[in-house]
């Protein structure tokens, strides 16, 4: 993270994805549902805390060291799917095989979707909560609201690399299925 002077206030601006938290990546959607037509003033509101409103009323010049910091951003994130990730000194990881899982995190996967279903963005960190854990756990041995809200501070691009293992292992999961039928 870079620290800037903005308006006479510092702020800490990502310099690549590695830096973006998931809660930033929520917070610029939720901000770009809002300003529609100025996604940039929402992912520079979102990514560095700075306020719309100061990002929108100062002079192009004023916003140049920001841009410069977030370029990186118009090169998007290359997905590479994994199922286990270090965060806090602690290793999570999800089962390779997702129909190995626990009924239990079936349901909870079901419930967090459907709770999530107008903003499908929101679910992720809860998603990785549920499925990614530490060795031998199981959902009772943690509190799930405690650990969504940690996994808000995981870097993006373990998020989007989980995600990524995830979606990856539902398609061909889905991919099998299908193949079963037809044979």
């Amino acid at each position: 993270m870079k620290t800037i002077e903005f308006n006479n206030k510092q702020y800490q601006c990502p310099e690549n994805w590695n830096e973006v938290t998931v809660e930033m990546l929520i917070h610029s959607a939720e901000l770009s549902e809002i300003l529609e037509d100025a996604t940039m003033i929402a992912i520079m509101s979102a990514y560095t805390g700075i306020p719309v409103r100061e990002l929108r009323l100062n002079n192009l010049s004023a916003v140049q060291e920001i841009m410069q910091c977030l370029v990186f951003i118009n090169e998007p994130y290359k997905v590479v799917p994994d199922n286990s990730f270090t965060f806090n000194g602690e290793v999570y990881e999800c089962e390779i095989e997702l129909v190995n899982q626990k009924f239990e995190d079936w349901v909870s996967v079901q419930t967090c979707l459907y709770n999530f279903r107008e903003e499908p963005y929101k679910a992720l960190p809860r998603l990785i909560a549920i499925l990614c854990k530490k060795e031998g756990e199981t959902l009772e041995d943690f509190d799930l609201n405690e650990r969504t809200r940690a996994f808000m501070k995981l870097p993006m691009t373990t998020a989007k690399n989980v995600e990524g293992f995830f979606l990856h292992s539902q398609n061909a999961y889905k991919s099998l299925i299908l193949l079963s039928l037809t044979t």
